[in-house]
């Protein structure tokens, strides 16, 4: 949540705290194990946009590629193209040609699996062998992709 409003005003954005949804309070925990994630990302992009109303997001945030599936189906049973009437940012491992084939505006921030797990490797080298981390806290950085066609 911090994150979101830090990058948000980085960038000059308004931040509303009434907009982010986690969706989590949605459904009871033991419901939220039946509902797949793309069955989440629909029903919430759903509640979000069906009933437009002057707090309607311009821009969605999703963190799960799945869930970002769903959504993609709500937003086109509604008729709003990403891109054009909304921008969309989800997760993704790079490489991954889940979205961006087909779905034009569409941000994808990118994570290596295979940096991460060298980090791992790195990290536990270094603790086998007695030493201790130079830092705390590992980060690997993202990349962004975007198709603007």
């Amino acid at each position: 949540f911090l994150l979101i409003r830090y990058v948000m005003e980085a960038y000059g954005r308004v931040f509303d705290p009434s907009l982010v949804n986690f969706g989590l309070e949605r459904w009871p925990s033991s419901n939220q194990q039946e509902l797949s994630h793309q069955e989440q990302g629909y029903q919430i992009a759903l509640d979000v946009f069906e009933q437009p109303s002057a707090t309607t997001p311009d821009g969605i945030i999703v963190i799960d590629d799945l869930m970002t599936d769903g959504a993609l189906s709500a937003l086109q049973l509604l008729r709003i193209k990403p891109g054009e009437d909304v921008k969309l940012v989800t997760h993704a491992n790079v490489g991954s040609m889940r979205f961006l084939n087909h779905i034009p505006g569409l941000t994808a921030i990118e994570f290596d699996p295979a940096e991460i797990v060298q980090a791992m490797f790195t990290l536990l080298d270094t603790l086998f062998s007695g030493e201790t981390p130079a830092l705390p806290t590992t980060l690997i950085a993202p990349r962004l992709r975007n198709r603007q066609d």
